[in-house]
C-alpha cells in the first residue's frame, strides 16, 4: 500500500531551484546544495507521461557570484526521471536586482538548464521574479514560468518530441548568518504537456487531453557564503600604537 501512494505522488517533472534570495555583493559569492522533491504534473492514466526525460528528484550544486547589480553562475545535479531512469542536469544561472534602493527589492532572471537521461536530452527554463532575504527578513515569494522541449527516445517508440508550459508560485523562508544560510522553499506550478510521436511516415499528435496538472515542488538546502575580503578590514583590530618620538 506505501509504495502504491508513494507512485502516485512522487511526479517526475520539476519546477524548483533553491538559490539564496539575499542580494550578494560585488565579488561576493555563494555555494549552494539542494535537493528537490517533486509532486505530482503528471496524469498515471497516460502511460507516457512517466518518460519525458524530466529529471524531476534531483539535488543541485550551484555556483553563484555578485557583480553589483546582478548575479550568475553554472550549477549541476544528478536526478531520476520516472523514479528509476538516472541522468544529469548543467545549467547556468542568472539575477538582475531590481529596486535595490526601495523596501523591497527583488531578483529577476532565469535558469537555462539541459537534462541528459538515456531518452534523450530536454532544454529548460525557468523565468522567474522573487523578492529578496536578509537577516531581518526571512520570508520571500514570486512568480515563474516553466518551458520544457526536447527529443526523446523511449522504449515503447522510435522517436517523439516533447514540450511542457506551465507558470507558477514561490513561497519560501531563509535564515541567514554571516558565513550561511538555511533555506526551504515550495513551488506551485500548473503544467500542460503535449506529445508528438514520430510514425513510420510521420508526427503523430500525442496531446494528453488539454488538461493542466498541478505540480508542487519541495526543496531544502544549505548556502555558504565567500564575502569579500574588504568588507572585513572595518572589523579589523587597530594597529599597534607607535611611541617613538
Amino acid at each position: 500500500i506505501l509504495s502504491g501512494w508513494i507512485l502516485v505522488l512522487i511526479g517526475c517533472h520539476n519546477n524548483a531551484h533553491l538559490r539564496t534570495q539575499k542580494i550578494l555583493e560585488k565579488k561576493e559569492s555563494v555555494i549552494s546544495v539542494s535537493g528537490v522533491l517533486p509532486i505530482g504534473g503528471i496524469n498515471d492514466s497516460y502511460s507516457i507521461d512517466d518518460e519525458n526525460g524530466i529529471l524531476g528528484m534531483r539535488g543541485e550544486l550551484s555556483y553563484i557570484k555578485g557583480f553589483g547589480n546582478y548575479e550568475l553562475g553554472p550549477y549541476a545535479g544528478f536526478g531520476l526521471s520516472d523514479l528509476d531512469d538516472p541522468g544529469f542536469i548543467l545549467g547556468f544561472d542568472y539575477k538582475n536586482y531590481i529596486n535595490i534602493s526601495s523596501s523591497r527589492p527583488i531578483k529577476f532572471g532565469a535558469q537555462l538548464e539541459l537534462n541528459s537521461s538515456e531518452y534523450g536530452q530536454i532544454f529548460h527554463i525557468k523565468p522567474s521574479l522573487i523578492t529578496i532575504t536578509n537577516q531581518k527578513k526571512a520570508g520571500y515569494f514570486g512568480i515563474h514560468g516553466l518551458l520544457y522541449n526536447g527529443s526523446l527516445k523511449p522504449r515503447r517508440f522510435d522517436v517523439y518530441n516533447y514540450s511542457s508550459l506551465g507558470f507558477g508560485f514561490t513561497l519560501g523562508t531563509e535564515y541567514i548568518s554571516s558565513k550561511l544560510s538555511i533555506q526551504a522553499q515550495t513551488d506551485l506550478s500548473i503544467v500542460n504537456n503535449a506529445f508528438r510521436i514520430k510514425g513510420d511516415s510521420n508526427f503523430l499528435n500525442y496531446d494528453p487531453g488539454d488538461d493542466y496538472y498541478l505540480l508542487v515542488g519541495l526543496s531544502a538546502g544549505v548556502n555558504f557564503f565567500n564575502v569579500p575580503e574588504g568588507r572585513n578590514k572595518f572589523f579589523e583590530p587597530m594597529p599597534v600604537p607607535n611611541y617613538k618620538k
